[in-house]
């Protein structure tokens, strides 16, 4: 039941991150874009990639499976850091951008430092690396919010794309916190069930992929007023 609870969601989240990466290519395409939307493209572009090569590992080439699971523990550092970079180049105020870009620097520092000590060739994910990359990405986003309806000058949300991405990344990140946690707990104490909550972890970024088509068809009707 679980290995086709998992197959499911795996198809879902292929799919999605595939009309997602789609949408932002058809942006490429068009005039008058918002200028960030435009390098936000790579974002999906390689979690696609990921998720195929996980997709092939699973069902074709299962000898690769070590291989997809270090990718995927590296891709960590790059999911974390692309969205930060992008959540803090979002908030305008020179003042709150030095502890900024500090608790950056501190959150890839302990990412990398726990992906040393679990090993990127190990055949489980890095559940602690993915949490604090989750609780660090969630902390952005609250600055974000809090800069946004206290200083920032009066912006209709319904045609901002950044809202809507970074409103993603909160939901999803939020989420996987106390699955990552858990998951990892679990999988370490051999206790039944983990696979149940790793399943709804793998969900959240189907949810967050979701708000990225929002923000992408947002952007779509930017260009047209």
């Amino acid at each position: 039941m679980d290995y086709i609870i998992n197959q499911i969601l795996t198809y879902i989240q292929f799919a999605i991150l595939l009309l997602s990466f789609i949408l932002a290519i058809v942006q490429l395409r068009k005039k008058g874009v918002v200028p960030y939307m435009r390098t936000f493209v790579w974002y999906p572009f390689i979690g696609a990639v990921l998720v195929i090569h996980v997709i092939l590992a699973t069902f074709l080439f299962p000898a690769t499976m070590p291989i997809a699971v270090s990718l995927n523990n590296i891709a960590v550092i790059f999911h974390f850091s692309f969205l930060s970079v992008f959540i803090i180049r979002r908030i305008r105020s020179p003042k709150n951008l030095v502890p900024l870009w500090s608790g950056f620097a501190f959150f890839n520092l302990l990412i990398i430092y726990l992906l040393a000590n679990h090993g990127i060739q190990a055949q489980t994910q890095a559940h602690q690396a993915f949490a604090i990359a989750s609780a660090g990405l969630s902390f952005f986003c609250i600055s974000y919010f809090y800069h946004l309806f206290h200083q920032e000058p009066f912006i209709n949300l319904k045609r901002e794309p950044a809202f809507y991405i970074i409103s993603g990344v909160f939901v999803a990140m939020s989420l996987n916190i106390p699955l990552c946690a858990a998951v990892g707990y679990f999988q370490t104490a051999g206790i039944v069930g983990y696979k149940l909550l790793y399943n709804l972890m793998a969900f959240t970024y189907p949810t967050m992929h979701l708000f990225f088509i929002k923000a992408y068809l947002c952007s779509v009707q930017r260009e047209r007023t």
